[in-house]
């Protein structure tokens, strides 16, 4: 996603990847106690990843900190653009899919 080379991007994808992984498990085993409404589970996964951020600004060096952030913060606007595409063209992942070819 970001651009980011050597041990800090390294850690700063595996950051990431770890703390939103963990907030989808432990936010789908709330909404699942909660009826599987998947508007609980939006909510919970913000509430969530926002305090992982606050306790991140409190606790880390400003350098991977920012990393950590823009990291983020680009896969928001990746996954926003893509939310975007999907609902003004509907067909454009099976399109750019066909446009690929099959790497078996």
């Amino acid at each position: 996603m970001v651009a980011l080379s050597g041990d800090v991007g390294d850690f700063v994808e595996g950051f990431a990847n770890a703390v939103l992984g963990e907030l989808v498990v432990r936010t789908q085993a709330t909404a699942g106690r909660s009826g599987g409404d998947w508007r609980v589970l939006t909510d919970e996964l913000q509430a969530a990843l926002a305090a992982e951020i606050a306790h991140l600004q409190a606790t880390a060096p400003p350098e991977l900190r920012e990393a950590v952030l823009a990291y983020l913060l680009s896969a928001a606007v990746i996954d926003t653009f893509q939310a975007l595409l999907d609902q003004a063209y509907p067909t454009w992942r099976d399109e750019l899919q066909a446009e690929r070819p099959d790497p078996t």
